[in-house]
């Protein structure tokens, strides 16, 4: 199996681990300013929860979120959901990102890309995509 990783940190950020649910927009909230993928691979992990422990042999892909909008996620041009979510916060505690974990399904051989496009919720209501691969 053959993968890179892209690295990002934000400044001022600390995480706070959520289960995945949608997260509801806020007058407030802050535009996206970057999405990067920072993580992928194949899950093998043993949290003691059923719903984590049968993801093992799934691809995830990890994505950074700066600011807040919605998500739409593919790998291999099929929808792909998100399992789980960490709130990136600053030092007064105010949400300013999200990790956000996606489960690609179970590996099969050969190259397969993971794409994901995210547009803010408020003004200017732009949209920010990325991409990444991986090779089982």
């Amino acid at each position: 199996m053959l993968f890179s990783m892209t690295a990002f940190a934000a400044d001022n950020a600390s995480e706070a681990k959520q289960p995945a649910s949608s997260v509801q927009p806020m007058a407030s909230q802050q535009p996206v300013t970057s999405v990067t993928i920072i993580e992928k691979g194949i899950w093998n992990r043993n949290f003691g929860s059923p719903a984590l422990d049968s993801m093992n042999g799934h691809v995830y892909f990890v994505v950074r979120t700066m600011g807040h909008g919605k998500d739409v996620a593919t790998y291999d041009y099929a929808s792909t959901k998100e399992f789980w979510y960490e709130a990136l916060k600053n030092y007064g505690g105010t949400v300013i990102g999200f990790e956000r974990y996606y489960d690609c399904g179970l590996a099969t051989p050969g190259t397969h890309t993971f794409r994901i496009k995210t547009t803010s919720y408020g003004s200017p209501y732009n949209t920010i995509q990325t991409s990444g691969t991986i090779t089982n």
